[in-house]
C-alpha cells in the first residue's frame, strides 16, 4: 500500500514519500530499504514521518515496542505500517504505539511472548491520536488484562480511530473474574468518536468481547463508539457497556454462546446514557439483554432478535464463523455487505 504525493518536512519544505522495510534478517544499521532492510519494529517506527509506507516482511519479530515516539501523520499523508504484500509478520510481544495520529496499521499480527509478559499488560495498546486505522490483524493468545486495549489519557483523545477487521482470539484466563478481554475499549468520557467494525472475537472464557468501560466506577469509559458487525463467541460476556460509559452504539453483531447467566449485551452498574443496541443477534446466553437492577439501562433501539443460534459452519480458527442459520446471516462480520 503506497500511498502518492508528498511528505512533510521542516520550514515548509516538502519531500518524496518513503517506502521502507523492516526484516527479522535485517538489521538497525541498515538504511531501511527493501535490499537494506531494519532489523526491529521499535527502530523503523521511531523512523517514520507523514506520508511514509513501511512494510514488515515476513516471520518473527520477538520484541516489546513500547515506548516509542511517534510522528504524526497527516490526512493527505498518513503513514502506512503494513504486511508486505503476500507475507505474513508476527510480532510476539507487546505493540504499544500513542499519539499514532494519521497511522494505518494493516495486517500487523500480535501474539503472546511467554518470556517477557506480564498479566497486568496489555498485549495491543492504542492510546490517544486522532485519525488511526488498526485493520486486518490477527491478535491471540494473550495472557493478560486484554488482547487489544483502546485507551484515552488527553481529553478529547483518541477521536475518529477505527479497529476493523481483525481475529481477536484466545484470550486466557490470567486474572480476577472477567477481567481478561478480547477488546478493551476506555477512552474516556470526554473522548471523540470511534469503531469498532466487523471484528471476529472469540475465546475469552474469563472475559468480555467487547468491553465499553473503565476498571472502576470512578475511572475512565467509552463514550461515542459505534460498535457494528463483529461476531462475537465462546466469551464470558458478549458485549458489556459499564459505569458512566455513554453515547455508544451496538447495532448488527452477532453474539453467540455466552456464559451461564449473563446476556448477550450487558450493562454493569450503568450511569452513563443514551447508548442505543439495535439490530442485533444473540443466541446461546441467558438473554438479549442484562441490566443490574437499579441502575441506568440501555436504550432499546428496536430490531433485536433472541434467541437465534448462529449454528456456526465451524469455531477453531479465523477462517471459519460463517453462520448457516439463515436468520443470522446478515448479522456479524460474515454479513454480506456489511459497512
Amino acid at each position: 500500500m503506497v500511498l502518492a504525493g508528498c511528505g512533510g518536512g521542516t520550514g515548509g519544505a516538502r519531500r518524496p514519500h518513503r517506502t521502507l522495510y523492516v526484516s527479522p534478517s535485517g538489521s538497525d544499521d541498515n538504511a531501511g530499504t527493501q535490499d537494506a532492510p531494519w532489523r526491529t519494529v521499535r527502530h523503523a517506527l521511531a523512523a517514520l514521518v507523514a506520508g511514509d509506507t513501511l512494510y514488515l516482511r515476513g516471520g518473527s519479530y520477538v520484541e516489546r515496542v513500547t515506548a516509542v515516539t511517534l510522528q504524526p501523520g497527516r490526512p493527505d499523508a498518513r503513514i502506512v505500517v503494513a504486511a508486505a504484500p503476500g507475507e505474513r509478520p508476527v510480532i510476539q510481544g507487546l505493540l504499544e504505539v500513542r499519539d499514532a495520529s494519521y497511522w494505518t496499521f494493516d495486517g500487523i499480527n500480535v501474539t503472546w511472548d511467554p518470556a517477557t509478559g506480564a498479566p497486568d499488560e496489555h498485549m495491543v495498546k492504542l492510546v490517544d491520536g486522532v485519525g488511526w486505522i488498526f485493520r486486518n490483524a490477527e491478535v491471540w493468545g494473550a495472557r493478560s488484562y486484554a488482547a487489544v486495549l483502546v485507551a484515552g489519557t488527553v481529553r478529547g483523545r483518541p477521536a475518529d480511530w477505527t479497529v476493523e477487521d481483525n481475529c481477536v482470539h484466545d484470550t486466557y484466563p490470567t486474572n480476577d473474574p472477567n477481567q481478561d478481554q478480547l477488546l478493551y475499549v476506555n477512552t474516556g468520557l470526554d473522548a471523540g468518536p470511534g469503531l469498532v467494525r466487523r471484528n471476529l472475537l472469540f475465546d475469552a472464557t474469563n472475559g468480555m468481547g467487547v468491553k465499553l468501560g473503565g476498571p472502576a466506577p470512578e475511572d475512565g469509559g467509552a463514550a461515542h463508539v459505534d460498535v457494528r458487525y463483529n461476531s462475537i463467541y465462546n466469551t464470558a460476556q458478549g458485549i458489556l457497556v459499564a459505569w458512566g460509559s455513554h453515547d455508544n452504539r451496538i447495532r448488527r453483531n452477532l453474539i453467540a454462546n455466552v456464559g451461564p447467566g449473563y446476556g448477550g449485551i450487558r450493562a454493569f452498574e450503568l450511569s452513563g446514557r443514551s447508548n442505543v443496541v439495535s439490530d442485533n443477534v444473540v443466541g446461546d446466553a441467558k438473554s438479549l439483554l442484562l441490566e443490574d437492577p437499579g441502575f441506568g439501562r440501555l436504550t432499546d433501539g428496536h430490531g433485536n432478535r433472541f434467541p437465534i443460534s448462529p449454528d456456526f459452519d465451524e469455531v477453531q480458527d479465523c477462517h471459519g464463523f460463517r453462520p448457516r442459520n439463515p436468520a443470522a446471516q446478515a448479522y456479524g462480520t460474515d454479513a454480506s455487505g456489511a459497512k
